[in-house]
C-alpha cells in the first residue's frame, strides 16, 4: 500500500461531521484520487468544504490559503453570474422565437 505525506491546511469543526464529509466528497468528486484523497488546489478544497450548508467552525487555515480561497470564491460567483444571465439571454431567445411562430400569417 502507498503512503502518502501530507501538510495540513485547514482544520475545522461541523455540527454533523459525517453529513459535511459526504457533501464536501460529492462536490469535490470531480476532483477524486483514490478513496479518501482529492487532487486539487488547497482553495478548491476549501470552498468546497465552506459550501457544505453544516454549520461549522474553522480552527485553523493559512491566510494565504484564505485568501485564495475568498478569490476563488468570487471567481465562481462571477462565472455564476455570466451563465445565469447567458441562460435568461437564451431564454429570451426562445421566447421571442415561439412568439413568433405563434404569430397568425396573414395572406
Amino acid at each position: 500500500m502507498k503512503t502518502y505525506t501530507y501538510e495540513v491546511q485547514y482544520y475545522a469543526f461541523f455540527d454533523d461531521m459525517d453529513e459535511a464529509e459526504k457533501i464536501a466528497h460529492v462536490l469535490l468528486s470531480d476532483y477524486h484520487h483514490g478513496k479518501e484523497f482529492f487532487d486539487t488546489s488547497v482553495p478548491t478544497a476549501i470552498h468546497a468544504i465552506e459550501s457544505t450548508g453544516i454549520p461549522f467552525r474553522k480552527l485553523f487555515s493559512k491566510p494565504e490559503d484564505d485568501a485564495k480561497a475568498e478569490e476563488h470564491k468570487k471567481k465562481l460567483q462571477v462565472a455564476e453570474k455570466v451563465k445565469q444571465k447567458e441562460e435568461a439571454r437564451q431564454s429570451e431567445i426562445k421566447n421571442k422565437e415561439e412568439k413568433r411562430d405563434l404569430s397568425p400569417i396573414l395572406v
